[in-house]
């Protein structure tokens, strides 16, 4: 008897010291790093290195070369934001920044020639220890508007369209020589994804197929590193089920588990998620969840709207569930030690008189050229981010749990990641930045333990004051870790701190932790 009551005590005990620990618990920005630049300087290029820390890339634009050639600055820092090293390369005036890629010791830049984005490639493969570059030219090799680029060992994969077709390429480093992977080739397709599995070597491509009774599924096409079909696979959907767009693991002792959205046409907002399920063997198994099923997908409403929307999802109208159509973009996959969670971020494409050519995360930022290829971009100016769902599942495509967290209508001019997550065991954070602030949330599986809170970026001195900041320019990623870092462009001035200057323009990296 005293024993279960001991037992008890001990239980509360613990309870009760996870909610102080929680409510104590807070935004840390325990280091920063400042880079002056004028009016007119071009503005630099993050890459994570993870734990090797970050690399900054920038074109120089002041006339000090030849109308041939410019400079490009390379600098990199460690996880304390301190300079390792700075680098600095020459190039051709025409060649324009495409995307990057990171692999273990090397980061890697695509450059193409700005009058011809098929064609003219340039590679650089730069060592993070020594800042070593070495030049690859690929001005030959393959054509192809390209939309992704991923490198596994000493191959380069391209992926892209040519002639309104998906294509991928592999392009081998040391021979230089491309091979088109011809099981991709296809006009009733759409590139959806290329999924890089380091421990297995191998690469995953997934693409969106129109099949002979006219419905879309998604066909996983594994390859090895030299673009051998390892194996392909379609997965098997319902007629009235159209799969749109997908993330998938890598392949374990299990399987390979796809999330992914659904509609009823292709070209249809999305009407709920799926997860599959494809075993060693080739068998394979579906779940289809409605956004209506979900415990939490409309959290994010108001209390009566919420509850409007589950009653109108509880009734029953000829024998079928009440529909909810939605856009939905989705971010990468993130291990977890049940399985994986991932974003999938509800969007409405604004069609409006905002210039489009306006300057944009993705345009200063890219992170290898997004994850989903979605023609729908070509044709607005801005979208505006309401929520981010985040999907639970196990390893073997079971749901577990969902939750969501409001982005008060973020406005961005591309489809990309926003909000960024790091699961602990017993919550998982929720980050992304808006208008000079940190925002976040804290939850654990189906329940928000920390509602979404704001914290300002902190600044290098205690007497600065902003002036003004670049919205569109600004952005938090996950680092490594339980760290993220924020960057952005910042106008300051400091009348008070002696040997500094009252005003200066800075881009900035602050490291942030939640703890």
């Amino acid at each position: 008897m005293k024993k279960n009551f001991y037992h008890k005590v001990l239980i509360i005990f613990i309870i009760c010291f996870g909610v102080f620990e929680e409510i104590h618990a807070q935004i840390e920005q325990p280091a920063r790093v400042e880079i002056e630049i004028d009016w007119d300087d071009s503005l630099y290029n993050i890459i994570s290195l993870n734990k090797s820390g970050v690399l900054l890339i920038r074109k120089i634009l002041k006339d000090n070369f030849s109308m041939k050639e410019r400079e490009w600055e390379l600098l990199r820092y460690n996880t304390d934001l301190k300079e390792v090293w700075k680098s600095n390369f020459v190039e051709d005036i025409n060649f324009r920044l495409l995307g990057y890629d990171y692999r273990r010791s090397y980061a890697y830049l695509i450059y193409n020639r700005a009058e011809n984005r098929s064609a003219n490639l340039m590679l650089k493969r730069i060592a993070v220890e020594t800042g070593e570059v070495e030049s690859f030219d690929f001005s030959s090799v393959v054509e192809m508007d390209i939309t992704n680029f991923e490198t596994l060992n000493n191959s380069v994969i391209l992926g892209g369209y040519y002639n309104n077709r998906p294509v991928v390429a592999v392009i081998s480093l040391a021979t230089k020589l491309a091979v088109v992977l011809p099981n991709v080739f296809n006009e009733n397709a759409d590139l959806v994804d290329i999924k890089i599995d380091e421990l297995n070597n191998i690469f995953t491509v997934l693409v969106s197929e129109r099949e002979e009774n006219k419905n879309y599924t998604i066909a996983v096409k594994n390859f090895n590193e030299e673009g051998e079909l390892i194996r392909d696979t379609r997965i098997r959907t319902e007629p009235d089920k159209a799969l749109t767009a997908g993330k998938v693991t890598n392949i374990d002792m299990l399987g390979q588990r796809i999330l992914g959205t659904y509609s009823n046409k292709k070209n249809d907002a999305n009407q709920g998620f799926f997860i599959a399920n494809i075993k060693t063997d080739g068998t394979q198994n579906i779940e289809y969840h409605t956004f209506g099923e979900l415990d939490n997908f409309f959290s994010y409403l108001s209390p009566n709207k919420r509850d409007r929307m589950k009653r109108k999802f509880r009734s029953k109208e000829n024998g079928k569930s009440a529909l909810f159509n939605q856009r939905m973009f989705l971010s990468n996959l993130v291990p977890t030690q049940s399985g994986h969670i991932a974003v999938a971020t509800g969007y409405q494409a604004m069609f409006s008189d905002r210039n489009p050519n306006m300057a944009s995360r993705y345009q200063y930022f890219p992170n290898s050229f997004g994850a989903n290829f979605m023609p729908i971009e070509q044709q607005v100016n801005a979208y505006s981010y309401q929520f981010a769902s985040i999907i639970a599942f196990d390893n073997e495509g079971k749901l577990l749990w969902d939750n969501v967290m409001e982005l008060g209508d973020t406005e961005l001019n591309s489809l990309e990641d926003l909000v960024y997550l790091v699961p602990e065991p017993q919550r998982t954070i929720m980050m992304y930045m808006s208008v000079n602030e940190l925002v976040y949330q804290v939850i654990n599986k189906n329940e928000v333990v920390k509602s979404k809170e704001y914290e300002e970026v902190v600044l290098e001195y205690e007497d600065d004051k902003i002036r003004s900041f670049t919205f569109e320019i600004e952005g938090l990623r996950h680092w490594y870790d339980e760290f993220f870092f924020a960057y952005g462009v910042q106008s300051i001035r400091n009348k008070q701190a002696e040997g500094v200057k009252t005003d200066r323009k800075v881009f900035y990296i602050n490291k942030v932790v939640y703890r």
